[in-house]
């Protein structure tokens, strides 16, 4: 995560299913979330509780938004969601 709280999501494929990610301690001072353009899949809760994000764009490669992936996000003013997203999970937002 950078200074400003945007934190990056690199790699390629699908982001795993898992209740608490390994930025989770961290969740309160994420802002940004940006993906590389390789990413496929927004896994289950990977931004549960992340209170403070206000923005998030999620790219072309995306097909699939997991289950509340965005769940908790009560600062959220801002998702840009790319046409290549196929399928939004149950309480994703």
């Amino acid at each position: 995560m950078d200074d400003d709280g945007t934190l990056t999501i690199s790699g390629t494929g699908r982001m795993s299913d898992i209740y608490e990610p390994m930025w989770y301690d961290w969740r309160e001072d994420i802002k940004k979330v940006r993906f590389s353009p390789e990413v496929t899949y927004i896994g289950n809760n990977s931004f549960k509780d992340c209170v403070n994000l206000t923005k998030v764009f999620v790219p072309e490669s995306v097909s699939e938004i997991g289950d509340y992936a965005f769940d908790g996000c009560t600062s959220l003013t801002e998702a840009t969601v790319a046409d290549g997203v196929e399928s939004i999970g149950a309480g994703a937002f």
